[in-house]
């Protein structure tokens, strides 16, 4: 055999054998293959757990509702915990009172601080307060969130105190919540029993209160701060374990702020509240029929319907704009045809217009500003400028 034939018979040996190789791991990887494939088949709990183990795909562009014009309103007596409630929920270190004394003296905006996109939330005046009336204390809160453009509700928090009776006291808010809108907004409010063991209890009497005006189901809730200055240290920790809290209703500010949430959560569209829609035919004044006062003149005024133009009511006049003058020449520089014969100052050029040499000063007067004669513009009529007089 000779070296060619030996070296082709040695590379056509290593291609069969890097050939045989290959087929060899196929058969490998393809019995392989086949073994977890019946193994998965016969065993499909197995199967199922690797599926649970891959998380889902989760959409990553949801588009979130607008919120730039809509808030959330606390409204209630003095002392039911509005201040409270806006705080634990935002966030927002709020100040908030154990008393009867109002801590809220005019409205205030918070934004959460947890979320950006959520409604703004508006902490009000206490009603039946001592100090404001309750329909002041009503416009007030309609002039606040028009002043704001945040005119879309989309929750009142209605904060009480437990209470199984309807008295005046929750009739006369409940009234005072449906001026909002009425019928529409029952679907948007949320009661809030404070210091409440049972909440369907102790939202009786507003709940009773609210299907006076409206046969929606009314949501409620009701719980005790864990952190409630009224609550002794010895009472503070028997609330340490979940049970113990759990029995006398006591909720930490994470819980409060889950309830709220899932309440939120359940709430209808957000309604518009404020309509400036009314307009009076006195002093043609546009607004909310509810904002606006009962008496806008004791007496009729003539008003004017039309736009102001701005007129001049005298007349033009010319005049010039610089009070000053100067000499020039009229004529042109030049020379006499004998100038060359001449000696001295008198071979120099002269003005046409005076005979004057050059360099020296004009021989009429004119204004500055337009370069016309000083005699023939002192008139009242003339001048190179226009103005009114």
């Amino acid at each position: 055999m000779t070296e060619n034939e030996t070296n082709k018979f040695f590379g056509l040996g290593s291609l069969q054998l890097s050939f045989r190789a290959k087929k060899n791991d196929y058969k490998i990887k393809q019995k392989a293959s086949k073994y977890i494939h019946s193994k998965s088949q016969s065993n499909p709990e197995e199967q199922n757990e690797v599926e649970r183990k891959i998380p889902a795909v989760q959409p990553q562009n949801t588009i979130r509702p607008d919120n730039s014009h809509c808030c959330i309103i606390c409204v209630g007596s003095t002392g039911t915990g509005k201040s409270s409630t806006v705080g634990k929920y935002t966030g927002v270190q709020t100040r908030a009172g154990s008393g009867t004394e109002r801590v809220t003296k005019n409205c205030e905006i918070h934004h959460s601080l947890t979320d950006d996109q959520e409604p703004v939330w508006v902490d009000t005046v206490g009603w039946d307060d001592a100090d404001c009336e309750d329909d002041q204390t009503f416009k007030d809160i309609l002039m606040f969130i028009n002043k704001y453009d945040i005119t879309k509700v989309s929750a009142i928090i209605w904060t009480i105190v437990p209470n199984v009776r309807r008295d005046a006291l929750l009739m006369n808010q409940a009234h005072l919540i449906n001026l909002f809108k009425e019928k529409d907004i029952w679907s948007n409010v949320l009661i809030v029993a404070k210091q409440s063991l049972n909440p369907e209890v102790d939202c009786q009497g507003a709940v009773r209160a609210a299907q006076q005006f409206t046969d929606l189901p009314i949501s409620h809730t009701g719980y005790r701060f864990y952190n409630d200055p009224t609550v002794s240290a010895e009472q503070r920790d028997s609330f340490r374990s979940a049970q113990s809290r759990a029995l006398f209703n006591v909720k930490t500010d994470e819980e409060i702020r889950s309830i709220l949430r899932d309440n939120l959560g359940q709430m209808g569209q957000p309604v518009q509240v404020v309509f400036n829609t009314s307009k009076c035919m006195d002093c043609s004044v546009v607004g909310d029929r509810r904002l606006l006062p009962k008496y806008c003149h004791m007496e009729p005024h003539l008003v004017h319907q039309g736009g102001v133009d701005n007129i001049h009511p005298g007349k033009m006049e010319r005049f010039h704009p610089s009070q000053h003058q100067v000499l020039e020449h009229d004529g042109r520089l030049k020379k006499t045809w004998y100038s060359h014969f001449l000696c001295g100052t008198l071979r120099k050029p002269r003005y046409s217009c005076c005979g004057r040499r050059s360099g020296k000063e004009g021989c009429l007067r004119k204004w500055a500003c337009c370069k016309e004669e000083w005699d023939s513009c002192l008139e009242d009529d003339s001048g190179c400028s226009s103005r009114y007089r």
